[in-house]
C-alpha cells in the first residue's frame, strides 16, 4: 500500500509542477475505452478526482489501509491457508 501511496504522491507532485502540461492517459487500456486508465488502476475514478482538485491527502491513504485491513480480517473465515502473522 505504501508503495502505491509513494506513487500517488509523485503523480501529485508532477501535475502541481506543470499542471498545464499534465493529462491522463487517452489510448485505450486493457481494451477498455470508457474509463482512464488511472480509474481502472484505482478501481474507481475517486483517485483521479483528488489529483485534479489538488485535493490527494494521507487521509486517503490512511482510509485504504484501514479498507484493507477489515477485508484481510473478513477473510479470514474463508481462507484455504491461514494468512502468515
Amino acid at each position: 500500500m505504501r508503495s502505491f501511496a509513494a506513487y500517488v504522491d509523485l503523480l501529485a507532485a508532477v501535475r502541481r509542477q506543470e499542471p498545464a502540461k499534465f493529462s491522463w492517459r487517452r489510448e485505450a487500456y486493457e481494451f477498455e475505452t470508457r474509463h482512464p486508465a488511472v480509474d481502472l488502476l484505482a478501481g474507481s475514478s475517486q483517485l483521479r478526482r483528488a489529483l485534479e482538485a489538488g485535493a490527494w491527502s494521507g487521509q486517503m491513504v490512511n482510509h485504504w489501509e484501514e479498507t484493507a485491513a477489515a477485508f484481510r480480517q473478513a477473510r479470514q473465515s474463508i481462507l484455504l491457508y491461514p494468512e502468515a502473522g
